[in-house]
């Protein structure tokens, strides 16, 4: 009995050490984070232009201080300088292990293997070109997030929690290309375009709704700078409405040591703003140009780092200036790490949304009050 129990743990070992030597010998970092919080929110509504009622909830959510994901890196060495290199990663709900990104094929609605991040990279010493889903760089989110990360304190993050987002709508996109240049003198350059930003390729170019950005970074000891054009060049003809959507994003932080703050700023045409929740309508949305403002800090305690942020947004209809719009947000946020890869996290938030017609003397207004704590898990 002991000579076969001997045999089953040699097999063991076996295996493990065969499995280890494959990902060493390919590269490849399996990792994560689970975050998990409870959450109370209170939104309450006004005005003649809206029927939707208030709302008290208290709920358990998944992703509060950052996604939950699950993913897959790696790398391969083809000498002089150039590399292959892929990243793949899920997003997931950690409240209920259901996978959170789906995309619609026709009429049926599929989740996504890997919503978050499917990207293969040729790197090269001239640069780097990324194939596949990718976040854009005015997004919040993933590997090319430059704006939100350089010019917002809670990088975009956390805008369920502190109500409505704050920055106008880009997302991950479906057959990107992004190229970024080698850093040269603190700059680094960064170009992408998807030629569908959801799903398939149609035969004609003007039937996928695409996008296409240009950004530049600058790091130089405690300083850091960004500015993003991007578009949304939507699909042709007629039967969508508004124009191109066009956006020129700039953020800034400086490290002074005692604190790290943070500005962004944007302006933005023919980009689309979300009425749905404020005046209840699921399709309620609206052409406008305007702009978003952004001032934070973050700074390191004793126990922890507390992250303060303010938003500002004002916005007035394409066409029709008799329609306008302005949010506010204000968020704290405080993380108490307790190891190198666990945080515990408590924040409050508070927004405002107003939407106004001149042209009828009608209004909205949605207000919401957040309070949030949870644990936070990176593997």
């Amino acid at each position: 009995m002991e000579t076969i129990q001997m045999k089953k743990q040699l097999l063991a070992v076996a295996v493990a050490s065969a499995f280890a030597s494959t990902a060493f010998a390919a590269n490849v970092t399996v990792y994560g984070t689970v975050d998990t919080g409870l959450v109370y929110n209170n939104t309450s509504f006004g005005g003649a232009m809206t029927d939707a009622k208030d709302s008290n909830k208290f709920s358990m959510d998944s992703g509060v201080l950052g996604g939950t994901k699950f993913g897959l890196k790696g790398s391969e060495d083809l000498g002089d300088g150039y590399s292959v290199s892929f990243q793949l990663e899920n997003g997931f709900d950690s409240d209920t292990g259901a996978m959170n990104q789906t995309m619609t094929v026709g009429e049926k609605k599929t989740n996504r293997m890997f919503g978050r991040e499917a990207r293969l990279s040729l790197n090269t010493p001239y640069g780097t070109a990324s194939f596949g889903r990718m976040g854009a760089l005015t997004s919040g989110a993933g590997t090319y997030d430059v704006f939100q990360a350089t010019g917002d304190s809670l990088d975009g993050g956390n805008s369920d929690y502190i109500g409505t987002g704050y920055w106008f709508d880009r997302a991950r996109y479906d057959n990107m290309i992004t190229l970024v240049t080698p850093e040269a003198n603190g700059f680094t350059g960064y170009a992408q375009y998807s030629f569908a930003d959801k799903g398939a390729e149609n035969a004609s170019v003007r039937n996928n709704q695409r996008y296409a950005a240009l950004g530049l970074t600058f790091k130089n000891g405690p300083v850091e700078a960004v500015v993003v054009y991007d578009t949304i060049l939507r699909t042709r003809p007629e039967e969508d409405a508004f124009g191109d959507a066009k956006a020129v994003s700039f953020g800034v932080n400086y490290d002074f040591g005692v604190t790290k703050a943070f500005f962004g700023a944007q302006y933005g045409k023919n980009e689309t703003l979300d009425l749905s929740t404020i005046l209840n309508d699921d399709n309620a949305e609206a052409n406008v140009k305007g702009y978003n403002l952004h001032i934070g800090a973050a700074t390191p305690l004793s126990c922890g780092t507390l992250t303060v942020s303010a938003y500002y947004g004002d916005y007035e209809e394409v066409g029709n200036n008799n329609v306008t719009a302005k949010k506010y947000g204000i968020g704290l946020m405080h993380e108490y790490p307790l190891s190198k890869r666990t945080t515990f996290y408590t924040g409050a938030g508070f927004a405002q949304f107003d939407v106004k017609n001149d042209a009828n003397d009608t209004a909205a207004r949605q207000k919401g009050v957040n309070v949030t704590l949870g644990l936070n898990h990176k593997f």
